[in-house]
């Protein structure tokens, strides 16, 4: 991987925290930043963007996301990511009938500003009830990563 790349996420119990860092480990070039309360401090200069979110509430994204993301788009607009995608955990135990609500919430978010091609590749999964989970979503961002395309992956394809 040449390119520099950021993976911003959000994380309301700890699970996507966990998610995260496991498919960042693997890639140096990887930056890994925790989106929190405080106004992110993003330096630009990512060639590559993956937004990382748990569907929250009722199919909704995190409170960090909805306070912060027209920010994040005003900083990204001067000089948007050349590739990236969205990764959404699900939870289909607790919220089946809102299990990736977070893809629709980005899509409200991002449509029509200069971060819209992250929502043609998107990666959803339910750690908790897929074992392969890790799997499939590092093989989604290895292709991000490696070769600069990859279409929609969605978890629930390959969910037994």
């Amino acid at each position: 991987m040449t390119s520099r790349a950021l993976l911003l996420f959000s994380s309301a119990r700890g699970q996507t925290r966990r998610v995260c860092r496991v498919l960042a480990a693997p890639h140096a070039a990887l930056d890994l930043i925790e989106l929190t309360p405080e106004p992110p401090r993003y330096s630009g200069g990512h060639d590559v963007v993956i937004f990382a979110s748990p569907t929250y509430g009722q199919g909704e994204l995190h409170h960090v996301w909805t306070t912060h993301l027209p920010q994040l788009i005003q900083s990204f607009g001067a000089a948007p990511p050349t590739q990236g995608g969205l990764l959404v955990l699900g939870d289909r135990r607790y919220h089946g009938h809102t299990f990736a609500g977070a893809v629709n919430a980005f899509h409200r978010h991002l449509r029509g500003t200069p971060l819209a091609p992250l929502l043609g590749r998107i990666c959803v999964v339910d750690p908790r009830e897929n074992p392969a989970w890790q799997q499939h979503a590092s093989a989604w961002l290895d292709v991000i990563l490696q070769e600069g395309s990859g279409g929609p992956y969605d978890d629930a394809d390959h969910h037994h």
